[in-house]
């Protein structure tokens, strides 16, 4: 069982609609006043870090360096990635 659709019929309004008329207030007859905006620090980015790239098959002196300035606290270990044969790991340099 369905229901007959009835068709809306558009009647035309009996007053008029006119919008109204905003009433103006001293507040904003009065030019406000900018205030500068507060600048806020950036956070850094990973991509704004200074990186070091060692290679795996690098020397084992260049390795003990980078190992012995990971254990000071001046690098830290970001990723490791693999280009074609080449592998490398890059390394963040900390600010101290």
């Amino acid at each position: 069982m369905t229901k007959e659709r009835k068709k809306a019929v558009i009647k035309p309004a009996a007053t008029p609609i006119v919008p109204k008329k905003r009433e103006t207030t001293v507040e904003t007859e009065q030019p406000k006043i900018i205030e500068q905006p507060i600048v806020k620090e950036e956070r850094k980015r990973k991509s704004d870090f200074k990186t070091i790239r060692v290679a795996s098959n690098a020397d084992i002196e260049e390795r003990k360096h980078i190992s012995d300035r990971v254990n000071k606290g001046e690098l830290t270990l970001a990723y490791y990635a693999i280009d074609g044969d080449n592998s490398y790991h890059y390394y963040f340099v900390n600010k101290i």
